[in-house]
């Protein structure tokens, strides 16, 4: 057996500086400094509102109300036990192991009677894969971006600090404060902490700590029932192999795959063929498409030329899941940025790094591997598709239905949207008996207002996501959906003026930042 390693400690009148590292994604350094033969870390967080204590202090230095310390004690006992049965988490022998560069396979079996240094073996080659140490004394977690893994005996007194010294913060920023940097800090855990403040909780009431298990909230879809397509800028000012700025990126809803396809520029007929080669590239039509980043009026006319064009049924999805979405293109986002050199240098590392390598990969939310999911078998799913589609256009209102050519586009609309339209049909009726004369001018001024603020020439550029929306429903206004009974026909024979050569959709806003 070797023998441990001290932990590393700076020579006196070093600059400290020299042992400074940054966290990936973040433009604020961290100065990592050694006291008293601890590693701690500069009491600030990368989001420069919450302070952060530092690692090893314990969270009773920062109580300045009359707090139930015994309450604390529990949960410090609690929350230890909890997290060292959680699945990808170290505890606290295994984390002095590799700390001390003392990792083997005989020492982990030293720590389990039952396990033999045979069945040690692979989880010690997954663990030296999965971690490392710095030249500081720090663990990292490859799995996790590299970020710094949080000592177990030392996680509720960092979670319960932050919250106590920053005037009991909120769970949310807490967790935001403390998960950029420490890679076991999780939400499930940092809510699971703070219910042991007796001021936040008086009534002392701690739900039982079991393991979180997360449920794939759209399971009850089917594969490709919902799909959501967004234009995105992952490399702000550069293109892909000096061609492509942007990328025409979709997830589904019920198995999380995602697909991308690049995109030179964002002329609205190249929008319009690259939506359409991904349309037909799948095994079947979506029921509804759905996009946050492309106005809903782009994105109507986008799915008309190709209903029109090639004579099928597309469904334009209202329900507008912000969350959801922009969760899906920041991830995105973030795996190609980590390889941004080889990826600006060829598209296929794109797909590699973004695309192939995420559908491959458990997925927590989805609850198995998302290729998985969508290959995988579900009885006479054609059939359930088509009764699916039928049943719906059966409910629909008919102005919610648009005929075009041979096509057919229907738009998706809540009960409170079918009440809207209801009562817009019951004011054209009324407004019938008016004299001719005045129905042509309001006619009139109805087209002219429709040429300033609704220019079929002219695209109205991307709309980028708003995160700080918690809204998971959010009904879109489309055009076909409120128009009047005259836009409608307009709407339904195509726009009267034709696309200008210069029909580019404007790239500020699409970048999507988020």
């Amino acid at each position: 057996m070797s023998k441990p390693k001290a932990p590393f400690t700076p020579e006196p009148g070093d600059d400290i500086s020299r042992y400074s590292l940054k966290v990936p994604e973040s433009n604020i350094e961290r100065v990592i400094r050694n006291q008293a033969g601890d590693v701690i870390i500069q009491s600030f967080s990368n989001k420069g509102t919450y302070q952060v204590p530092i690692m090893g202090s314990k969270c009773t230095k920062y109580t300045q109300d009359n707090l139930n310390l015994a309450l604390l004690a529990r949960g410090e006992r609690e929350v230890m036990n909890y997290q060292c049965s959680l699945n990808g988490h170290l505890n606290e022998d295994v984390y002095e192991l590799i700390r001390t560069n003392n990792l083997s396979p005989d020492t982990l079996a030293a720590l389990n009677p039952k396990m033999t240094r045979l069945a040690a073996e692979p989880k010690f080659i997954f663990l030296k894969r999965r971690y490392y140490l710095d030249l500081n004394g720090l663990i990292h977690d490859h799995l996790r971006n590299d970020r710094i893994v949080c000592e177990p005996v030392f996680v509720f007194d960092m979670i319960m600090g932050c919250h106590l010294m920053n005037d009991h913060g909120t769970y949310g920023n807490v967790f935001q404060s403390l998960a950029d940097f420490y890679s076991n800090i999780t939400r499930d855990l940092t809510n699971k902490t703070l219910q042991y403040c007796s001021k936040c909780n008086p009534e002392e009431k701690i739900e039982r700590l079991e393991k979180f298990k997360h449920r794939n909230i759209y399971k009850k879809m089917m594969p490709l029932e919902r799909i959501h397509i967004e234009l995105i800028e992952p490399f702000k000012g550069q293109k892909i192999e000096n061609k492509y700025s942007h990328i025409l990126y979709a997830r589904d809803y019920h198995s999380r795959y995602v697909w991308a396809l690049p995109v030179k520029d964002l002329k609205f007929k190249k929008i319009v063929k690259s939506v359409a080669e991904f349309l037909f590239m799948l095994m079947r039509q979506p029921i509804f498409i759905e996009t946050t980043s492309i106005p809903e009026s782009d994105m109507f006319d986008i799915c008309e030329t190709i209903a029109k064009k090639y004579g099928i049924r597309l469904g334009l999805g209202t329900k507008k899941l912000k969350m959801f979405h922009s969760h899906g293109v920041i991830h995105m986002k973030r795996r190609l940025n980590l390889h941004k050199e080889e990826c600006l240098k060829d598209w296929n590392m794109c797909l590699k790094y973004g695309v192939i390598d995420y559908n491959r990969t458990f997925n927590d939310r989805a609850g198995a591997t998302p290729s998985d999911m969508l290959c995988s078998e579900v009885h006479e799913i054609g059939q359930k598709f088509r009764d699916k589609i039928d049943q719906i256009l059966d409910d629909a209102n008919e102005k919610s239905v648009v005929k075009t050519g041979n096509g057919l586009l229907y738009i998706e609309v809540s009960e409170e949207k079918v009440a809207d339209i209801e009562s817009e049909v019951e004011e054209e009726s009324e407004s019938e008996g008016e004299d001719d004369d005045d129905e042509e001018e309001e006619e009139e001024e109805d087209m002219s207002n429709t040429v300033n603020n609704d220019d079929a020439d002219t695209l109205t550029g991307m709309v980028p996501v708003d995160t700080t929306s918690s809204s998971d429903a959010t009904v879109v206004t489309t055009r076909p959906a409120v128009s009047s009974g005259k836009r409608k026909t307009s709407a339904v024979q195509g726009h009267a003026t034709k696309r200008s050569k210069k029909d580019e959709m404007e790239s500020e806003g699409v970048s999507m930042e988020i």
